[in-house]
């Protein structure tokens, strides 16, 4: 049979997408409907993984890495009606999402009524949260801006901080003659996309230093925050006296993907520092945005790093959020996390059906042709190698037919099944036992 993977690519790419295809307009209907959905994608794990019928849904469901159609479905929904208020306020389907209210014509097992019952649970209510109004658009870097991603020498991410130090200070000190205000910027924010803040030094001519810190939102990721701090400090340099300008403005930042958004020019974001670096160069300024490692103790970066995470304190009411930080943060909210590691999930191993199908019902507990009675004990076909034995997920472990094999992988347990060596301790159990 296929692959696990194989199955999954499947079930992923042409049958999910049919069960999901309008959903948040059908995400309001009976749970019986629904659940039969959810029926069909546990039936379709149990197949692709070779796991027995017996085996519990949501725990096959997470073997194989994927979520539950339920918690899709709400995610579907709530990002169906973040798009609709990030749309322009003239659009219709804008004015219908701020507009309508529990009285209005739309009223009972509405979309919108399901939508909101999702917000209020997750605490993202659009009074709570104003989406940034994203317009599709696409803006293009002016020529008197330079983004450098690469330093002054060859280096990776892995490197020791000293050498990453020691060659970002290069990289700064070779821009130095550029006869350019420096600026050092910063974001910051976790894992819960919960208050970010952006920090921002100016190093002006005369040694003077300037800083900033600015709130990012109260819901804004750390690719948002970065993105702030980079169009606090152009808004500012555009705002000093002409004779503190010099002749542009070198930027260090030490987000790559902040640097690199900048040349694709879609997000709200972007666009705005799009059309800020436009108007440096209706000054005729040049601007020069420099990427430097982070958390390598670069003086000037740190400081920021501390700005940026003192302005998470800040009041963020009035900033707003960006679509693509409202959805992840849902994402968040909505998604169970799974349990097990991508690397460990059954349709992400390279193993052939038979070894899959073995090694799931180990994990699971769910053997062939076992019983369970209405008390819930279970029942397991006998050893083919013991007398009078049940095949139990203890006994197959302990088997005097496969001690042998187990003892070169150093006597293996029921945890070692989500280990490196789960698909040698598979082969092992699968030459002595039909599981």
């Amino acid at each position: 049979g296929a692959a696990p993977k194989t199955l999954k690519t499947t079930y992923t790419t042409l049958i999910r997408p049919i069960m999901e295809y309008a959903t948040p307009v059908w995400s309001h209907s009976s749970s019986t409907s629904r659940e039969r959905l959810d029926k069909v994608q546990a039936k379709a794990a149990k197949i692709m993984s070779g796991a027995v019928s017996s085996t519990n849904n949501l725990r096959i469901q997470e073997e194989c890495g994927l979520v539950p159609l339920e918690e899709r479905r709400q995610m579907l929904t709530v990002k169906f009606a973040n798009n609709a208020h990030s749309l322009d306020e003239g659009h219709i389907s804008h004015r219908t999402i701020i507009n309508w209210n529990k009285k209005s014509r739309l009223k009972r097992s509405s979309p919108l009524l399901f939508d909101r019952a999702i917000r209020e649970k997750i605490h993202l209510k659009p009074e709570d949260c104003l989406i940034r109004n994203e317009t599709p658009a696409i803006g293009v870097v002016p020529e008197n801006t330079t983004i450098c991603l690469e330093l002054i020498e060859p280096c990776s991410k892995k490197d020791h901080a000293n050498k990453l130090k020691e060659i970002g200070m290069k990289t700064i000190d070779s821009l130095s003659g550029l006869n350019h205000v420096r600026a050092f910027t910063d974001g910051s924010s976790d894992s819960t996309f919960t208050n970010g803040g952006a920090g921002v030094v100016l190093l002006l001519p005369d040694d003077q230093r300037r800083e900033f810190a600015t709130g990012a939102g109260k819901i804004a990721s750390n690719f948002t925050a970065e993105l702030i701090a980079i169009s606090t400090a152009i808004e500012t340099y555009i705002n000093l006296e002409p004779s503190e300008q010099l002749s542009g403005i070198t930027i260090f930042s030490d987000c790559r993907s902040a640097l690199q958004a900048l040349s694709k020019g879609t997000s709200s974001l972007v666009l705005n520092i799009i059309e800020q670096l436009g108007q440096l160069q209706r000054l005729r300024k040049d601007c020069f945005l420099q990427w430097i490692p982070a958390h390598v103790n670069l003086e000037f970066n740190e400081i920021a790093d501390s700005l940026a995470k003192n302005a998470r304190d800040l009041n963020q009411n009035s900033i707003p959020t960006t679509l693509a930080d409202a959805n992840a943060y849902a994402k968040s909210k909505l998604f169970t996390p799974l349990k097990i590691k991508a690397h460990d999930q059954i349709t992400n191993l390279d193993i052939d059906r038979k070894t899959a199908t073995t090694l799931i019902r180990l994990r699971t507990k769910h053997h062939k042709n076992m019983k369970i009675s209405t008390d819930k004990t279970r029942k397991y076909q006998n050893c083919g190698n013991c007398l009078n034995v049940e095949l139990t997920p203890y006994h197959v472990f302990n088997c005097p037919a496969v001690a042998a094999g187990l003892h070169l992988l150093n006597y293996p347990t029921e945890e070692d099944l989500y280990s490196f060596n789960a698909i040698e301790i598979t082969k092992t159990i699968q030459a002595h036992h039909e599981i």
